[in-house]
């Protein structure tokens, strides 16, 4: 292939969309772990001459550009001007990756010709990072699209979470009444076979903490409905997924984000947010035990292999099981740096080899016939 030709990585049969992107920064060997997991989940085309790049904008429906500023023969600036002007009622989003002093990037944003900007050098997790909070403003838009209950679940989720990890990462407890609000429209949506919809929304936006703590709620908030359990109790198991990953507010964004398996010290940093939550939990007041239990007990295992306490069997109490049974699943399905999400059948099949030495083998045969039944 001609180095100054368009490169593609094809997204997989399983990515949530077929949006294109057109990269034009970097090469393709020295950005080859941004490249893989944008692939996943996008079309990728990729430029390194600013004439190609224009040339790409010009024969493909492009939805994001990611642009050098100092591109060769016609840089990113300008570039990102042309993208704006080529379709005023819903140009594609730039995100320009400028050298040095940010000055002019910071005008370029404020005057609407790009949506954000990086100032090298970075890490592949803060470029995905900042990527991801670009596109998932314009997930956001769509929430007004949906009815009033789906779209006050996702707002009030959304706003709730953020204030919840910056009030953990400032050291103590949360105002769990910030859980009382979302695990409330939480129910009502789960009663009203709402969350459904909720979950297939959670899969255009990429926030870690947002869509897998509300994923894993609507998954507990649903399951919990399906097995009869009582208003006050499916609400506790919402409560419970809302905050079961709240320790990972002291996990860098750079581990949570990174397009590629994670070394040993990285990996022993993932594993303490178990311990983290209960700790953030212990010290909020009003947080039920079921709750606490949860959080600290979502990757423990009924043969005793789990963490971070190496319970088993009747150790390990109801909540805790279905939150491991809940946690698994949804983390399988999800989109994340490293990975295309997964077709629930495969997801399923993999939840039924874990059952009975990992998870409770008559709970997930009951959370199973959810997912046949197309539930999520």
């Amino acid at each position: 292939m001609n180095s100054q030709a368009s490169a593609k990585a094809s997204a997989t049969p399983e990515s949530v969309t077929q949006d294109k992107i057109l990269m034009a920064w970097g090469n393709i060997s020295t950005t080859s772990a941004i490249h893989k997991s944008l692939g996943q989940s996008f079309d990728v085309s990729w430029a390194n001459h600013g004439k190609n790049a224009l040339a790409t904008l010009e024969s493909e429906p492009i939805t994001t550009a990611i642009l050098d500023a100092r591109l060769p023969s016609v840089d990113g600036y300008t570039i990102a001007r042309q993208i704006k002007a080529m379709n005023e009622s819903s140009p594609p989003q730039v995100l320009l990756v400028v050298q040095g002093d940010a000055r002019r990037a910071i005008a370029a944003r404020d005057a609407g010709e790009i949506d954000a900007f990086l100032v090298e050098p970075f890490t592949d997790g803060a470029f995905l990072s900042a990527f991801w909070e670009m596109r998932d403003r314009l997930a956001e838009r769509r929430w007004d699209s949906l009815n009033k209950l789906q779209a006050s679940l996702l707002k009030v989720t959304k706003r709730n979470i953020k204030r919840m990890v910056d009030q953990s990462s400032e050291g103590g407890g949360i105002d769990y009444g910030l859980v009382r609000e979302c695990s409330a429209v939480a129910v009502e949506a789960a009663r009203s076979n709402d969350l459904q919809g909720v979950l297939e929304e959670l899969k255009n936006h990429h926030s870690y903490t947002f869509v897998h703590s509300l994923s894993v709620a609507s998954l507990m908030a649903i399951f919990g409905a399906h097995i009869g359990l009582g208003n006050a109790d499916v609400e506790m198991l919402a409560q419970a997924g809302l905050v079961h990953d709240l320790g990972k507010a002291m996990v860098c964004l750079d581990i949570l984000d990174k397009p590629a398996k994670l070394n040993d010290e990285e990996w022993e940093n993932m594993r303490r947010h178990p311990r983290a939550s209960g700790e953030i939990l212990r010290a909020t007041r009003g947080t039920p035990p079921e709750v606490l239990f949860a959080a600290e007990r979502h990757h423990e295992k009924l043969d005793g292999s789990g963490y971070p306490f190496g319970l088993s069997g009747a150790e390990i109490d109801d909540v805790g099981r279905i939150s491991a049974i809940c946690d698994v699943y949804s983390a399988l399905i999800e989109k994340r740096a490293y990975k295309a999400p997964m077709e629930p059948k495969q997801a399923a099949e993999i939840l039924t080899g874990m059952a009975g030495h990992h998870l409770d083998p008559d709970l997930v045969p009951r959370f199973l016939e959810l997912v046949w039944d197309g539930k999520f």
